[in-house]
């Protein structure tokens, strides 16, 4: 089985994170939400993916990112997701999303779709945790 390779990010603005709502016509639970997700091109290296989806499809330049991990997503096809975690870009005031974004307080629990980002928020939040023992 070939396995794809994606890029994928919890952005972070003020407490809140963008997802995207799970429409009904996709096999994804409705009333769900899933992290953005896009292919890596051909030659392209995790990072200048990253980049480039952040260029291309929000019209926002990141300034801080970290990696966060990768999760096998097995499916029609096998997506080998790699996680970010970006918590500040260029011009926030200008960021350009998708009907189907929308931002979501972080405190609150989040119903997602897929398997490979409850994974992601799961490690993000004990990274979280382990930086601030108080939380």
């Amino acid at each position: 089985m070939t396995v794809h390779d994606y890029v994928s990010f919890l952005l972070i603005n003020d407490s809140t994170l963008l997802v995207n709502k799970s429409c009904l016509e996709k096999k994804i639970k409705p009333e769900s939400f899933n992290f953005p997700s896009f292919n890596i091109k051909l030659g392209e290296n995790k990072e200048d993916a990253l980049v480039r989806i952040f260029n291309e499809e929000l019209n926002i330049n990141p300034t801080s990112y970290k990696f966060l991990c990768s999760v096998y997503q097995p499916g029609a096809e096998l997506k080998h997701i790699h996680y970010y975690i970006v918590s500040d870009w260029e011009d926030k005031n200008s960021i350009r999303t998708a009907s189907e974004s929308t931002w979501y307080p972080l405190q609150h629990n989040l119903p997602l779709g897929i398997k490979s980002d409850k994974v992601a928020i799961a490690e993000y939040q004990k990274q979280m945790s382990n930086e601030n023992p108080m939380l």
